[in-house]
C-alpha cells in the first residue's frame, strides 16, 4: 500500500517533439500532468529527468508548468540510475 510518507513521483523524458509523436501522446502528457499536480497538492517529492535536453528539447510545457518549483535533472544515459544527481535526489527525497 502506498503511504504519503514514503511515496514520490518520477517523471522521465516527456520532452521535445518525441513526446508529441508517441502513441496517444495527448493522453500520456495529460495523465503525467495530472499526476504532477496531484503530487504537488499532496506535498510528495518529485524527481524529474530529461534525456539530453540540449538535443531532444525541454519537457512539454504543460507538464513543466505543473511541476512547479522542481527542476529537471539532465541525463546523458538511457538509464536514469546512471546519473548521480538522480540517485542523490531519490536518496534526499527519502522515498521507496
Amino acid at each position: 500500500m502506498l503511504s504519503q510518507n514514503d511515496t514520490g513521483l518520477i517523471i522521465v523524458d516527456i520532452q521535445g517533439k518525441l513526446a508529441e509523436i508517441v502513441h496517444q501522446s495527448e493522453s500520456v502528457i495529460a495523465n503525467a500532468t495530472v499526476l504532477a499536480k496531484g503530487a504537488n497538492c499532496l506535498g510528495l517529492p518529485i524527481v524529474w529527468l530529461e534525456q539530453n535536453p540540449s538535443r531532444l528539447g525541454a519537457t512539454t510545457a504543460s507538464l513543466s508548468d505543473a511541476l512547479g518549483d522542481y527542476q529537471p535533472i539532465p541525463k546523458m544515459t538511457f538509464d536514469g540510475c546512471g546519473a548521480d544527481a538522480f540517485n542523490e535526489a531519490i536518496e534526499k527525497a527519502g522515498v521507496k
